[in-house]
């Protein structure tokens, strides 16, 4: 694997914890700005719209973006890991990552329903955040287990290990 496709592949790894970032925190805000003044701004619109088209550009846009960073060397060097690793490792310190960074909503808004007796104490906005945060961590699950996951390189260590 040549640098240039090192570096796409951690653009994409990039694009995909942006995507987690916004899915956990575009939807709480929302909630919030219609509950206090019960109207949506255009411009919050607008600028969603935004940050969502600029995942989607440098998702697809990762090997241009590489090209610019790393020119291509007329003398190809490789790298020791092929894509399928360097994905693999990547997903799953992700996916810990994104796990770690779930937990908390899901405990404090899991508790807090859990505790709420009375209907008036729970809000729309706690029921988002609860929501989102449940979504993130499935999401966080799937990266770290998924795929090739976990599993793979742990087994690829053992098989070196035993040798």
């Amino acid at each position: 694997m040549t640098p240039h496709q090192l570096t796409t592949i951690i653009i994409r790894l990039f694009v995909l914890w942006y995507a987690i970032f916004l899915i956990r925190e575009l939807p709480p805000s929302f909630t919030a700005k219609l509950e206090h003044t019960g109207t949506i701004a255009p411009v919050m619109i607008g600028v969603t719209i935004v940050l969502v088209l600029l995942a989607i550009i440098f998702w697809l846009g990762a090997s241009f973006v590489a090209r610019f960073i790393i020119p291509r060397s007329e003398t190809p060097i490789s790298t020791p890991w092929n894509q399928s690793q360097v994905l693999t490792v990547g997903s799953s310190l992700i996916g810990v990552w994104v796990i770690s960074y779930s937990l908390h909503p899901i405990i404090y808004y899991g508790t807090l329903w859990f505790m709420s007796r009375d209907i008036s104490g729970w809000e729309v906005r706690h029921t988002v955040s609860l929501v989102s945060a449940l979504c993130v961590l499935v999401i966080g699950v799937w990266l770290f287990l998924g795929a090739h996951g976990l599993w793979q390189v742990w087994a690829k260590l053992r098989r070196r290990s035993g040798n």
